[in-house]
C-alpha cells in the first residue's frame, strides 16, 4: 500500500479517540429535515407525479408542520434521484399530414398493408 505514515498516525490517532475512524461531524447549518423526513418527500412525489416542489412543499407542511422551501424539496428529491421532466410534445399534425405519415409507414414496414388489415 502506497499511504503517507502522517495518515496511518492520523487516523490511528482518530481510531484512539473516537473508536472509529469516520469523518466527524463537520460545523454548518443543520438540516431541517430528517433521514425520515427525506424518505417521506421522495414517497409523495413518486405518488403525486405531477405535483411542483411548492405544492409539495405546503403538503410537507400540512403533515409534518416544518416548514421547507420549494428548493428544499428539490434538493432532497435530487439527492433521492427524482429529477424534473418536461413532457415531449410533437409536432401537431393536421388530418392530412398525420395521414401522409401513416401512408408512409405502412408503405415502409416489411408488412405493408397487410398490417392495417
Amino acid at each position: 500500500m502506497k499511504l503517507v505514515r502522517c495518515t496511518i498516525t492520523r487516523l490511528r490517532q482518530r481510531n484512539d479517540e473516537t473508536g472509529t475512524v469516520r469523518d466527524r461531524p463537520k460545523s454548518g447549518r443543520p438540516r431541517k429535515t430528517s433521514p425520515r423526513d427525506d424518505r417521506y418527500i421522495a414517497l409523495t412525489s413518486r405518488r403525486n407525479r405531477f405535483m411542483s416542489a411548492p405544492k409539495l412543499s405546503g403538503v410537507f407542511y400540512r403533515t409534518s408542520r416544518i416548514r421547507v422551501s420549494a428548493q428544499t424539496i428539490r434538493n432532497r428529491l435530487h439527492s433521492s434521484d427524482i429529477h424534473g421532466r418536461q413532457p415531449y410534445v410533437g409536432i401537431p399534425l393536421t388530418r392530412a399530414h398525420a395521414r401522409i405519415r401513416l401512408d408512409w409507414a405502412y408503405g415502409t414496414s416489411s408488412m405493408g398493408e397487410a398490417a392495417v388489415e
